[in-house]
């Protein structure tokens, strides 16, 4: 009795992924496409993240998506090849933007730390901020994009000689600009 329960189970899914699966992937890749890289392009300007890290980070999310052609794939009407770019673009890039939407919205713990004008320059051009930190090229991106939204930039005044930021630190490990102070 109960095998035949299961096989009714199956049969229910089966009927779904075979009616409904195509759709379910089409409106997800078009939602990854459309949606997902323009929130991933302003993740990265709040979220303090090396571009080969998060590309390391996209290939793990296209792998998970890959995951489950072996169980879909005699349900669903897909080749291989329409199914990989569902799981780039729809899963991939919804599941990625999910990680990365939780590391910014549930805190660790936060840091200050204090940079010199020999760590971090800070130059003022045309109105606007520019910061370049000597190490770390996603801090300067990062600290640009901060101090011109929360900063005004003054003619004649000189760039400052330190910069503390307050930095918030995620799940995943990756940090966020909170909050600046020029010393």
């Amino acid at each position: 009795m109960s095998q035949l329960l299961l096989e009714e189970e199956k049969s229910r899914f089966q009927k779904f992924v075979t009616k409904r699966g195509i759709y379910i992937a089409m409106v997800s890749t078009f939602l990854g496409l459309f949606a997902g890289i323009p929130l991933l392009v302003w993740f990265t300007t709040v979220t303090i993240v090396t571009i080969p890290t998060l590309l390391l980070f996209v290939f793990i999310c296209f792998a998970i998506g890959l995951l489950p052609w072996r169980y879909v794939r005699d349900h669903l009407e897909m080749e291989y090849y329409q199914f990989a770019m569902y799981a780039f673009s729809g899963f991939g890039m919804c599941f990625l933007n999910f990680l990365l939407f939780i590391n910014l919205n549930v805190c660790i713990h936060e840091k200050t730390l204090t940079y010199t004008s020999a760590d971090v320059r800070i130059y003022q051009n045309y109105g606007n901020f520019e910061a370049i930190a000597v190490e770390d090229a996603a801090l300067s991106r990062n600290l640009t994009l901060f101090l011109n939204e929360h900063f005004h930039v003054e003619n004649d005044v000189p760039p400052p000689k330190k910069i503390t930021i307050v930095y918030a630190t995620g799940v995943l490990g990756f940090d966020t600009i909170k909050e600046c102070k020029f010393q």
